[in-house]
């Protein structure tokens, strides 16, 4: 599809790789001296210095300055790094290793980083670096481009976003915004500042990504969870659920290893052998995506065996909460009085034997989780009379637990997972036995097309034992601290979230991706209706917001931060599909992507240590770190607030020129005036588009109550500063539940099980029964376990993947050092049993293939993979493989029709937060030797 200068336009063999690379080792420091150069291109007067190549070793510890910075990568880590800078360029980086113990007995935080952030100055001046701007001259995808001036493309871009406007509609120009484009201060409020005023859509890219975590949100009304990271040591058993930290969470995985030397029992559970498991007690392997299965035959031996904390369950779940048998419906105050209300929900107490309403709900007057002096029974049915005088039979859900339970028999789960019934016994016991117990739910968890269920039994399993807002136990996610200056900053024209053209990729790319009739071809659905009849459903009642509307088509696509034409499943019929609609295709990043390189233009973004700000913050390690200016942005690569700023600027020059003006925006009924477009983005100049990172800073620090009581002086001088407070709560998809607390580790959760705050549920408890119609109908309204679908197609083997080692998604994953630490080339795992009866030998090339897609790549034998399983560490750009067809084009991924659920409680469409998900795990394949 696309032609890439990678190694002469081929990728090189793993020899040839290999030898090239011996001589690289000399010449890079070289090279990257020579490639430095100013804003306005010229090459750095310094060079001179270094009259032989053994100058470059002999000064190799010798340097200008150090400067605090970071990468504001998604893994979200919080690793500071010194930046060594001699000659204006950046020579080094190493760990800054300065984090104090905040906890007595528990280990600090030293040190923090991995090998890609000790990469990155190699990332910066290697041959792919973006530095000019660049216009295509062929085809898209051929490869042809021109270098032209800033002048010139702003020009060219602002001239066609303005005929678009005028004939299309500014809501046809699509804004790609993933997770590395919300990363960092500066960088995150200037895409979301241009889209607010330009009027256009802006794509969120969670569930695009597969990173919504369904079960946590139907579950807990909020989806992130997780404490500190030294609280692992705490916990006495830790289960590693389709999680890998060894490999994902490098720089704070050690505290997974200390908690094991402190006695506790740990459990990895996923279909591979991952190199977490060297540190495990014991590996559970279930067959691919059977997971839920292994979760709810745990929670049968719970109940079974009275392992659970009644006491718990009553005060924060919904399990006491009464259902009709008639209906399958909770018993409601609508049900029981004239002009009573849907949100409030009754219990039965075992002490005065009566019907009582339960505090919390979302309906309820009495917002705490306290029952005073009630005690709602947990077991039993009682007949209640309804308004109209008819009687019905009624039961607590956990009468509704148990019966589906029942069903989930170890033998059952033993059958489905191939996991034998013994070790199931053995792990259900030694986690309910701990205290506390926790499970990190991985992010190869959400995509699975059942994840949902998984996370709502995983969720099932922390309630039933207590776990939950315990230090060091319960569920975790992973818990983001909310930004929410860099929001009132993105956001200038309506001021919330909910004014803003914001829709979930997945549903979006369905419509005007051309991806719908792929996406539901394999949806499992209870009756007669098909898949996309249920999405179209959702759609048309807008409990997911869908911009255009389906009769009109997008015209303009901008990329910042984002590599659509690589994260997306199925990429290569979104290009066929979305690309002829495309009048212009715009990336802006500081590397030739996939998708930059069948864009219209390539604008060149400025890298991680050539422009200031502070990280986004995770609870895990509470620190915020400091993202240092080490260098100005190479020759004339510019910071995302100077590129949005600078083509409103040229927008609003040539806007009245050519006949815009001003525009009602009817669904706001808000005019937006093109005449001013620019002014309104800096503020009538105070934030023009040069202006200096700190006052951008500032402003975000200045309006985020995460940042209360640090400085941006504190973090320049030492790099990050400690957590204060846990920050804003009022979004959902990204709000901590718990304290600060001064010598306690972080627990997510506390503000419920400690307060006694109501959980953000319909019912205010964590809630494991769904009532909604759909739920009901697809006998999902408790989880449990349901065969995957066979996605792709009937084919005999199973792909499943997982985060790389060597790369942050397709961050460095082209890199000449991270390729040095592997096999050099995109490759996939197999079974030597599998291996055999294809006639497939290790590092043979191969084909795999399936009903949408092939794709040809090595393939690596090992018995590390289960029959019928084969592995891939995701992230490889399309031009990595022959003819850039990708293991993209083979994930036949299929949008769950409940996680379009849109007009229930909690569960309602807000960015980042509960939509659909886009998933992989699970794919069928086949392989067959490339002759």
């Amino acid at each position: 599809m696309f032609k890439k200068d990678f190694r002469g336009g081929h990728m090189a063999t793993r020899r040839h790789f290999l030898q090239a690379g011996v001589a690289v080792v000399g010449s890079l420091p070289l090279r990257r001296l020579a490639f430095a150069s100013n804003q306005e291109g010229r090459p750095i007067a310094a060079a001179p210095a270094y009259t032989d190549w053994r100058d470059v070793y002999r000064k190799a510890w010798t340097w200008d300055r150090i400067v605090h910075s970071s990468h504001s990568c998604n893994c979200n880590n919080n690793c500071s790094w010194k930046v060594y800078v001699r000659d204006g360029i950046v020579w080094r980086e190493e760990q800054t290793a300065g984090y104090i113990q905040h906890n007595p007995g528990l280990a600090d935080y030293n040190p923090l980083g991995c090998n890609k952030g000790g990469a990155f100055s190699h990332e910066m001046y290697r041959t792919g670096r973006l530095k000019y701007p660049l216009k295509r001259v062929g085809e898209r995808g051929s490869g042809k481009w021109r270098r032209v001036s800033w002048d010139e493309a702003l020009t060219d871009i602002a001239m066609q976003l303005i005929e678009i406007i005028k004939t299309d509609g500014h809501d046809t120009i699509i804004g790609s915004l993933a997770t590395h484009s919300l990363q960092g201060t500066k960088g995150g409020p200037s895409k979301l500042r241009f889209f607010d005023l330009l009027g256009g859509t802006m794509l969120d890219s969670y569930g695009d990504i597969g990173d919504s975590q369904a079960g946590a949100m139907i579950t807990t009304g909020l989806q992130a969870f997780a404490g500190s990271t030294d609280s692992r040591m705490l916990a006495k058993c830790i289960i590693l659920w389709v999680f890998n930290p060894a490999v994902t969470r490098i720089p704070d995985a050690h505290f997974l290893y200390e908690a094991r030397y402190r006695g506790a029992t740990i459990i990895s559970i996923s279909p591979d052998q991952n190199p977490s498991h060297m540190h495990a007690d014991y590996w559970i392997n279930p067959k691919p995506a059977t997971d839920p299965a292994l979760a709810l035959a745990m929670a049968h031996i719970i109940v079974r065996d009275r392992m659970y904390d009644a006491a718990f369950m009553k005060e924060q779940t919904d399990l006491p909460f009464l259902v009709r048998q008639d209906t399958r419906k909770f018993l409601r105050a609508a049900d029981l009085e004239v002009g009573g209300k849907d949100d409030v929900f009754y219990c039965w107490d075992a002490k005065s034997q009566r019907l009582v309403a339960a505090p919390g709900s979302m309906g309820s007057v009495k917002k705490t989780l306290l029952w005073d002096e009630i005690d709602p029974a947990l077991e039993g049915e009682w007949d209640v009379t309804l308004r109209d005088g008819s009687r019905v039979r009624v039961h607590p859900v956990f009468e509704r637990l148990k019966t589906t339970l029942a069903m989930h028999t170890p033998e059952f789960a033993a059958k489905v997972t191939g996991v034998g019934t013994q070790t199931i016994e053995l792990i259900a016991h030694t986690y309910a036995q701990a205290s506390p117990g926790l499970i990190e739910l991985g992010w190869g968890a959400p995509k699975l097309y059942h994840a949902d269920l998984l996370g709502r039994a995983v969720f099932l399993l922390s309630a039933l034992t207590g776990n939950t807002g315990k230090e060091g136990g319960g569920v975790w996610t992973g818990g983001i601290a909310a930004i929410e200056g860099m929001e009132r900053l993105g956001f200038p024209v309506a001021g919330k979230i909910g004014r803003h053209r914001v829709v979930p990729g997945p549903s979006w790319m369905y419509v005007h991706g051309g991806m719908h009739e792929v996406c539901s071809r394999w949806i499992p659905v209870p009756g007669k209706r098909s898949g996309d009849d249920y999405i179209r459903e959702a759609l048309d009642k807008r409990w997911m917001p869908l911009h255009p509307p389906r009769d009109r088509e997008p015209r303009a696509l901008i990329e910042c931060g984002s590599n659509i034409l690589r994260r997306t499943r199925m990429s290569h019929i979104l290009y066929k599909n979305l690309w002829p609609k495309l009048k212009l295709v715009v990336t802006m990043d500081y590397r030739m992507s996939s998708t930059a390189l069948a864009s219209d233009y390539v604008l060149p973004a400025a890298g991680f240590y050539e422009v200031e700000g502070v990280k986004i913050s995770e609870t895990r390690v509470p620190f915020h770190v400091y993202q240092g200016k080490a260098v100005n942005p190479i020759a004339e690569s510019r910071d995302d607030w100077h590129i949005f700023g600078s083509l409103l600027k040229k927008l609003q020059e040539l806007a009245p020129k050519n006949g815009l003006t001003q525009l009602h925006d009817d669904e706001f009924d808000y005019v937006r005036d093109y005449t001013r477009i620019y002014d309104e983005y800096t503020d009538n100049g105070r934030l023009a588009e040069d202006v200096e990172d700190e006052v951008i800073v500032r402003e975000i620090m200045e309006h985020t109550k995460a940042h209360k009581g640090i400085t941006l002086e504190q973090l320049r001088e030492k790099g990050y500063a400690d957590w204060t407070n846990s920050g804003s709560k009022d979004n959902p998809g990204s709000s901590t539940s718990f304290e600060v607390v001064r010598g306690r580790p972080l627990t997510a959760a506390t503000d419920f099980t400690e307060k006694k705050q109501p959980w953000r549920t319909l019912t205010g408890r964590v809630q494991f029964y769904i009532d909604h119609d759909w739920f009901l109908e697809f006998g999902e309204e408790l989880p449990v376990h349901r065969d995957p679908p066979k996605m792709g197609g009937d084919y005999p083997l199973c792909l499943t993947g997982g985060h790389t080692r060597w790369g942050i998604h397709s961050l460095w994953r082209d890199n000449e050092l991270m390729l040095r630490l592997q096999r050099g080339e995109p490759l996939i795992y197999m079974n030597p049993a599998d291996a055999r009866e294809r006639g497939v030998q290790d590092h043979d090339e191969v084909e795999v293939f399936n009903d949408v897609g092939r794709f040809r790549c090595r393939v690596m034998v090992t018995p590390t993979m289960q029959p019928g399983q084969i592995h891939s560490y995701h992230a490889w750009e399309p031009f990595q493989f022959k003819n850039h067809s990708s293991m993209d084009t083979v994930l036949a991924s299929q949008l769950k029709p409940l996680l379009f659920v849109g007009n229930y409680g909690h569960l309602r469409y807000l960015p980042l937060y509960y939509q659909p998900n886009n998933v992989d795990r699970g794919t069928r394949i086949d392989v067959r030797k490339v002759s």
